[in-house]
Formats: structure tokens, sequence, C-alpha cells
């Protein structure tokens, strides 16, 4: 069509000319329309979206959008006509071939039509279409740009291994997890006759699994006699019938207090305790080859990695930030399968270590996927079972036994596991010479993800000891003290950055609560809190990272066990400061 006419003929165009032209239109005209089928069968296994396949198939055929979009000016008005008509009807085609346009526009038109067919005005049929159609157009771009993350996403994790590599990569260099602060008093000291209060605040960061905690406050005496619990007055927030979840990023604030005369004399501790339930995934990506190939490109002195273009020449396991390291190993790749023996067999070992400064309770399982073709068998005395998703523990979303054989191991632990000790599992990995093919693919080198996922329950502690004087009988204990601002803060800014300072006529710890922007007792916004554990009446925070001219809020707060919920409110307003310009 373009070279017959469709363009305009330059000042001295010959045949010559004009053939080339065909020419070069054919080929592209050639490609653009081969390109569908070729997509076609590459995106068959990734089951995508209809529609996502019709904007391939229309946008692959590029080269009527390519003269439109180049050579729109060197057209006839003939073709202008012709050529916009085609894009308005691919575009009406895009949007139609939604699902839910055709399941609406049937519907409506089954209505509209119904038993009254035949008195329906040709005006209201138009209108029934017209109206479908901008539906239809408004539900396609609803449905595709919310797909289109989801969409992105999951292409990514095809290309990469699969979903459940593609959350171990995502979580592996967050911060996840729970942390404790350092543990606070309500007052300065204690007596016997005394309530003592202590509080602390604990960080909770999760991504795709929700975090379950419980807390729990705990005093020893000074010889170690653990403080009943029952002498508790309060433990906020109390967890022994519910835990906490988490599904993000949650501050949750302990506050524990002990009924006066419950704790004795001395230096007793006390403690906050907060276990929870998590999960921690791995990977493990190795290759294998033929051990006769590999014999001959070693024999010629040839790198197999660089023969094939592999860049990973050591991979290491890959685990989702938390509490526990997996390790996995079982030679260095490539590793030779001998296709002339029966049987391939290989050790496989796992190492689950305790990274933090805290216990590992227990470990409810330990799941083991290894590709199709290969088979487990525990070498270290524990109960190892081939199973399906559906039978671990409710059948999590990670796991996915269409791609791999899942085995599970329940160990028995007789104690908790502390800082720096390993629970290690040892696995012979089979694959009978039927499996080869599977095993080794059609291509030189093959690559293969074994993963591990664990369960566990973690423990996490947080301790302070002070001193409890006795009350000399006759003699009245001190109360503890309403604590209040003197004055005003005092606020310095900068661009980037605040110094605030205040007076308290109490010495008591104390706590700065800010966030950016104008709200109610920072109820709209996600604030950030600072704290400071010592017992002072001049108190003094440095803010930091700020944006630019920008309006900042914050709050004041002091601890004494005086106050309601051992939290006494500096000042009956809230304050605000502008930060600068930078210069």
């Amino acid at each position: 069509i373009g070279a017959f006419g469709a363009f305009k003929k330059e000042e001295g165009q010959t045949t010559r000319d004009t053939l080339k032209i065909i020419r070069y239109l054919a080929i592209l005209g050639a490609i653009s329309w081969a390109l569908p089928f070729f997509v076609y069968r590459i995106a068959q296994p990734f089951n995508w979206h209809p529609t996502i396949l019709m904007i391939l198939l229309v946008f692959f055929p590029f080269y009527v959008f390519w003269i439109y979009l180049t050579h729109y000016d060197e057209l006839g008005k003939v073709y202008h006509f012709l050529v916009n008509g085609y894009m308005v009807f691919w575009i009406l085609i895009v949007i139609v071939s939604n699902p839910v346009f055709f399941q609406d526009f049937a519907a409506q038109t089954a209505d509209l039509l119904g038993e009254e067919s035949f008195t329906v005005s040709p005006g209201a049929l138009i209108l029934t279409v017209a109206d479908n159609v901008a539906q239809g157009a408004k539900t396609f771009y609803v449905s595709f740009t919310s797909k289109q993350k989801q969409f992105v996403n999951e292409s990514l994790s095809f290309a990469t291994g699969d979903a459940y590599t593609a959350r171990v990569d995502k979580n592996a260099e967050a911060k996840l997890g729970v942390s404790i602060g350092d543990i606070m008093l309500t007052q300065p000291e204690f007596t016997t006759a005394d309530r003592v209060g202590f509080f602390t605040s604990l960080e909770a960061q999760t991504i795709d699994e929700i975090l379950k905690i419980k807390v729990n406050c705990i005093a020893k005496s000074d010889t170690g006699r653990v403080i009943d619990p029952g002498s508790r007055e309060t433990i906020t927030p109390d967890t022994s019938k519910a835990p906490i979840e988490v599904a993000q990023q949650e501050r949750i604030d302990i506050d524990c207090v002990y009924r006066a005369g419950a704790i004795p004399a001395g230096r007793p501790t006390l403690t906050v305790a907060a276990d929870f339930d998590m999960v921690t995934l791995s990977y493990l990506r190795t290759y294998l080859m033929d051990k006769n190939r590999l014999r001959e490109l070693r024999a010629a002195k040839i790198d197999p990695f660089k023969q094939y273009g592999i860049t990973d020449r050591n991979p290491v396991t890959i685990y989702t930030s938390g509490p526990v390291s997996i390790g996995m190993g079982f030679g260095t790749p490539p590793i030779g399968v001998d296709t002339d023996r029966d049987e391939f067999t290989t050790t496989l070992g796992i190492n689950i270590k305790n990274d933090w400064p805290g216990k590992i309770k227990n470990v409810s399982f330990i799941a083991i996927f290894v590709p199709k073709g290969f088979s487990l068998t525990d070498l270290s005395g524990s109960d190892t079972k081939q199973v399906q998703c559906i039978e671990l523990q409710g059948a999590p979303d990670w796991c996915d036994d269409t791609v791999s054989t899942l085995y599970v191991i329940e160990p028995s632990i007789s104690e908790p596991i502390s800082t720096g000790q390993s629970l290690t599992a040892r696995l012979r990995l089979r694959a009978p010479r039927t499996e080869y093919d599977a095993i080794l693919g059609t291509t030189p080198i093959s690559s293969k993800l074994f993963k591990a996922a664990v369960g566990y329950t973690y423990l996490l502690e947080k301790s302070r000891t002070i001193q409890v004087k006795a009350t000399e009988e006759g003699v009245a204990a001190p109360t503890a003290e309403l604590v209040k601002i003197v004055g005003d803060p005092l606020i310095d800014v900068g661009a980037t950055s605040a110094n605030i300072s205040f007076l308290t006529d109490v010495a008591a710890p104390s706590e700065i609560k800010y966030c950016r922007g104008p709200s109610t007792a920072l109820g709209t916004c996600t604030p950030v809190i600072k704290s400071a554990t010592s017992l002072q009446t001049e108190h003094r925070y440095e803010l930091r990272d700020l944006i630019p001219n920008s309006l900042y809020a914050f709050d004041l707060t002091a601890f004494s066990s005086a106050c309601d919920n051992s939290k006494c409110d500096l000042g009956d307003k809230q304050y605000t400061f502008n930060t600068g310009e930078i210069q």
C-alpha cells in the first residue's frame, strides 16, 4: 500500500526507487506480522491476561503505527483517513477484548432486547452499544492499570526463578523481625513500699508474613527467684489471650507495674520478653552438567562457566532477613552427573543458625524443595517425609510443589538454640537414571534451585537491674511525683535538622514524637520517636534528616508512675516549627 500510492511521489522518483520502497516496506511488514506468532508462543507459558496478549498483538504489528508517527505528513488525504480508521479500529478491539466488557454487553443487550425485541428503537440500541463501549473503555483502563504492577512483578519473578525466589530476594535486604528498646523506669528510685513500674517499646516489621507477638514482664530477686507473676498490677498490652498481630511495621509500647511490696529489697532484675513465630525462606542456585562433557572441557583447559557465559561462579544461599540464617551446600558447581551410572547421589547439608541475641525456642518444621527428578532421604536421624503443600501448616502462599518436590523434617530440640548455635540437617540427594533428562535438561549446563524454609518460635529479652531499698518501720516511703515542663521548649531550626531542648521540674525519662506536616496529636502521620532513658531534668534531642522548608509537629512526654499509664504529657499543646531553606 505504501509503495503503490500511500506516499506522495517525490520529484524525479523512478520505478527503481519505487521497487526499493517495496522491498523496504515488505521486509518491515513481514517482520511486523510474523512477530505476533513468535510473541504468542513465548507468552503461552506465562498464562498472561487476555488483554495483555491483545495489546501485544496490536502493537507488535507496528508497521501502520510507524507510518502514522514518522510519515504522517507525507501521506495523502485518503490515506490519512484510512490510517486513522485503522488505528481507531484496533483501539476499539483492545477495549472490547476485555472479558468484562463482553459480559456486561451481553447482559445489557439481552435485557434491552429480551421480550421487547420487536419494539426497541434503533436509537436505544445505538445508545446501549455506545454506553457499553464507554463502560468497556473505563473497565479496560481500571483493569489494566491495577494489574500493571502485578504483571511486571510476576514477569520478573518468572525470569529470575519463580515467585518463591522473588519473595526471598525482596525480603533478603529488609530489616525484618522484632527488636526491644532499653528498659526505662517510672521514677528515679524505688523502695519496698513503692509500686515498681518499668516500660519500653517494641519495634516490629514484616513484609509478607503477619508477625504474631506475645509480650511478658518478669521480675527476679537478686538471688534469681522469679517474683510471683500474680503480683503484677498491670501489663500492657495483655497478650495472654491473643497475640499482637503486625502486618507491616508497628511500634508497640510495653508498660509493666508490680504492686507495692511485691519486689523485695536488693538488686532485682526486670525483664521484658517477646516471643513470636516466624518463617525464614532461602534458596541456593547451583549448576549441573553431564560429567563426560565436564571432563572434556577441563581436559581442554576450558572453564565451563566462561564457556557458557555464567558469571555466578560461586553461588551462595540467599535467605530472608530475620533472626535465623540458612546455609545450604552439596559440592562446588558445576556438579558432574555421571550418566553411565544407574543413580546419581550426593549429600545436601542444611545449617540453621541463630544470629540474633535471643533464643530459638522451638523449630516447628524444616521444608525442603528439590527440583523434579530428585528425591531425599535423611541422614541425621530425624523424621523426613514427602508431602504436599496443602499439608504444610495451612498451605502457606509461598509453598509451590508444582515445580519442586517438597520434603518436611520435624526436628525435636531438647533445649533452646542460643546465639551463635546451629541446627544441622544432612540429607542424601538421589536421582535415578530415568530422571537424568529432567535434571540435566537440553542445555549443556543446567541451572537448578534448591529451597529450604524453616518455621520457628523466637524469644527476645531485654533486662535491667535496679536498686530497691527497704522502708524503715514508721518512715513513710517517698511517693512518685507528677512531671511537668518548665516553660516552653527551645527550638533551634536549620534546613534539615532541629535541636529541641526543655526542662522538667522532676528528673525523669522523656520522649519526643515528631512528624512532618500539620496534625492533631500526630494522628494523621507516621511519627518518628526518640527516647532518653536516663533520669534528668534537662532534656535535649537532635532531629536529623528533615525536609527543608516544611512544617513539623511534635509532642513531649515524660514517664512517672504518678501519671496515667506512667506517661506524663508535657505541655497542654502540640508544638510546631518550620525548617528553613537550603542556602
